[in-house]
């Protein structure tokens, strides 16, 4: 693992902590389902942020910090998933702001919950 992979699983910590309990109504549904297969499947590219000193202090701001370490592609992700890309990266935007998927490219328990129904 790179220091980079290191750093980012130790700052998921907390986040893993306090997932939420369920996804937010209105995710349950086919291109959801799609998605986060797609996001599992899609390999990880973490690398340092470009970002000078520490994480920030406020757990929401830290939040957005920790989405630097990854670079997605959004195409191979929309491919993947089989989804227009418009509707792929609204579903990103979605399930990032939900705290459904993490950037180091596992889910959050509540999304593999949307998996298994």
């Amino acid at each position: 693992m790179s220091r980079a992979s290191d750093r980012l699983t130790t700052l998921l910590t907390e986040f893993r902590e306090m997932e939420p309990a369920t996804a937010p109504d209105g995710l349950d549904d086919p291109h959801t389902r799609a998605f986060l297969e797609a996001w599992k499947k899609l390999p990880a590219d973490i690398g340092e942020p470009l970002f000078v000193g520490q994480a920030p202090l406020h757990s929401h701001n830290r939040w957005p910090y920790l989405w630097k370490f990854r670079r997605v592609d959004h195409d191979k992700l929309a491919t993947l998933s089989d989804l227009p890309a418009n509707v792929c990266r609204d579903l990103f935007v979605k399930l990032v702001s939900a705290r459904l998927i993490y950037p180091d490219g596992t889910l959050a328990g509540a999304a593999e919950n949307i998996l298994s129904t």
